[in-house]
């Protein structure tokens, strides 16, 4: 039995959640069989380690990875791989391409350092795809007013620049493993866009 993990990453506000709620929807609707979760918050003690980093400015970056990585290891253990080994497919909202992006390339932790703690949570499970939103920072400006926007959109354009240009160097140094959509399009261009990425995966 094939079942295939995607991951849908891009910086905040480039519609990522919205696309993989619409990618899940698609699957369902073609009788195929997959689970919709994220990172973090896809077990409980991911919705605690959120809800404390989005609100807390002065969580340092090892910190922030540590925590992410801690949910990661229970994310996997617990609910991703159980279910490919069910027969469902996985549609995850953020993965190990986050960590890397924001604590590595935004926040400056060697990205050595941070592949070993991701591949220690993750145990050799890893996306079969990574599909990049990506969208100019600005972006942000006009999808999320600046009061409603958590701890880490909150950092700066500097910050966010540095996450959009480590995920394009992230998705071209391994285009085996990850695709790049233009994330400005219209949310059904978008869509229609993954859902040609992912068939040759869900149907093999």
């Amino acid at each position: 039995m094939v079942t295939s993990f995607i991951a849908l990453e891009g910086i905040d506000g480039s519609g990522k959640t919205t696309q993989a709620a619409l990618l899940y929807e698609f699957l369902s609707n073609n009788g195929i069989t997959s689970i919709l979760t994220k990172e973090p918050g896809g077990t409980p003690l991911g919705l605690s380690i959120s809800e404390f980093i989005k609100s807390n400015n002065g969580t340092t970056a090892l910190a922030e990875s540590l925590l992410f990585n801690a949910d990661r290891a229970e994310h996997v253990e617990k609910v991703i791989r159980p279910a490919l080994s069910n027969g469902s497919h996985i549609i995850c909202d953020r993965f190990v391409g986050s960590t890397l992006a924001y604590q590595g390339y935004g926040r400056g932790i060697p990205l050595e350092k941070l592949v070993a703690l991701c591949d220690e949570a993750c145990q050799g499970l890893y996306p079969t795809i990574n599909i990049l939103l990506d969208i100019p920072v600005h972006t942000l400006d006009s999808r999320r007013s600046a009061d409603n926007r958590d701890a880490i959109e909150a950092s700066g354009a500097p910050f966010l620049d540095r996450v959009r240009n480590g995920y394009l160097e992230l998705a071209n140094k391994n285009s085996c493993q990850w695709a790049i959509v233009d994330g400005s399009q219209s949310i059904t261009k978008i869509s229609i866009e993954i859902q040609s990425l992912v068939t040759p995966y869900i149907y093999g």
